[in-house]
Order: structure tokens, then C-alpha cells, then sequence
């Protein structure tokens, strides 16, 4: 993972897939926003390329076995977060963070 910005990570994953990390305060965890799909196929979003204010279409919505995690739109360095998150920034927007994490 390579430094971005103070809040954006460049990630790969092995099969050619490009994307960017993110910290969600939300969720309390990394989100990945791939924008190359690779080899693997899976979803894609658009990304601006604006490290410091970053902006993804379409929104960005995690599952699991029960449904919707996290949905949120990222737009302007802003996340603005759906009604259907299950955590309690659930409707509302915030700035994205800077990432969390020491380097290396």
C-alpha cells in the first residue's frame, strides 16, 4: 500500500485490480474503492484522482450475510453516509478522515 495523500492509500491486489484505501470512521475500518477491475472481475467505481478531496461514483455499499454494512456516497472529500448503514454515522456526512495507521 503507497501513500496517496494523508488520506488516501493505492492498492493492488494480485490480479490486477487498482483501487483506493480509505479510513471509514463508521465502520472503524479500512474500505477499498476499486477503480481497475484486474483479472478477478468484481465491482468498479470512477474515482477523480483528487487525493485530498476525492470523489467515487457510484456509492459505495458493503454486505454481508445480512444485508448492508455501510453505504455511503464519497464526493468532495466528504462521505456522506445512507439511511441503511448499520452503524451510528447511519444519514449523516462527515470529512473523510486522515488515515489512521503509521506508515510501514
Amino acid at each position: 500500500m503507497a501513500a496517496l495523500s494523508s488520506k488516501l492509500r493505492s492498492i493492488t491486489d494480485g490480479y490486477g485490480a487498482v483501487g483506493i484505501a480509505h479510513w471509514c470512521p463508521g465502520c472503524e475500518d479500512v474500505h477499498v474503492v476499486w477503480n481497475e477491475k484486474g483479472t478477478r472481475g468484481g465491482p468498479q467505481w470512477t474515482y477523480d484522482g483528487n487525493a485530498e478531496s476525492p470523489t467515487c461514483s457510484p456509492s459505495i455499499r458493503l454486505f454481508d450475510q445480512n444485508g448492508t454494512i455501510c453505504h455511503y456516497f464519497l464526493k468532495a472529500g466528504k462521505i456522506k453516509f445512507c439511511g441503511d448503514c448499520r452503524h451510528s454515522l447511519s444519514g449523516k456526512t462527515v470529512d473523510l478522515p486522515v488515515w489512521p495507521y503509521a506508515e510501514g
